[in-house]
């Protein structure tokens, strides 16, 4: 019975415990796993999301100590998380790619009166990893999320200030991230940063995922 419990619905995972890789979890991670029964059941009863990222949850409680009152972020795919970020910033750019979930969005912004938060339906792939208008050195936080995240990433690295960081989300997911973990490695020497990984049960998915993060201790220049 609990092994198929913990058998993934994806055959080409080993099981739930597992990452899309196929590293597993801590067991302390493991009691986690409940909590996300909430966010899978909720909406099929009240048509509402609740405001929080669809992150590993040990990833979100790591991006909350990194915000304040104050800072800059960038979002490269939005969602649940936008409304969440929208709390714990003083600016936020968010980039869509999806239409209808961008008006979504959109709709849940407004409803809630954030006004400094900046909504941008994108779909091109060029536009997406466009960082140009932002200075270097100059946000605090960015999240890619969605994307092409290797793109992204590498667009992203230059403008982040000493002291803030860079999350990417599904970097278990070879068909989504791409090279992120090699990058993101490689940033981390060259900024003398700290990367932390985040495997862990997220709201809304009865199995695991990973995100990395990257604290940047020094600017990041182009190989």
């Amino acid at each position: 019975m609990l092994a198929k419990l913990l058998k993934a619905g994806d055959p080409a995972r080993r099981s739930r415990l597992h990452t899309a890789c196929g590293d597993p979890i801590a067991w302390s991670a493991c009691l986690r796993l409940p909590a996300t029964l909430p966010w899978i059941l909720g909406p099929r009863v009240v048509p509402w999301r609740p405001a929080v990222p669809w992150i590993p949850f040990s990833a979100a409680r790591a991006l909350a100590r990194q915000l304040s009152a104050a800072s800059i972020v960038v979002e490269v795919g939005s969602g649940m998380s936008t409304l969440w970020l929208a709390r714990r910033c003083s600016r936020l750019v968010s980039i869509e790619a999806d239409e209808p979930w961008f008006h979504r969005v959109q709709g849940r912004l407004r409803g809630e009166g954030y006004t400094h938060v900046d909504l941008r339906f994108r779909w091109r792939v060029e536009e997406m990893c466009d960082f140009r208008e932002f200075a270097d050195g100059s946000l605090d936080l960015v999240i890619v999320d969605g994307g092409p995240r290797e793109a992204c990433l590498l667009a992203a690295l230059p403008k982040v200030r000493i002291g803030g960081a860079v999350y990417v989300d599904n970097t278990d997911e070879p068909r989504i991230s791409g090279q992120c973990r090699e990058r993101l490695r490689e940033a981390a020497i060259a900024t003398g940063g700290d990367l932390r990984c985040f495997r862990d049960f997220s709201p809304g998915n009865l199995f695991v995922s990973e995100g990395m993060l990257l604290h940047v201790s020094r600017p990041w220049l182009p190989p």
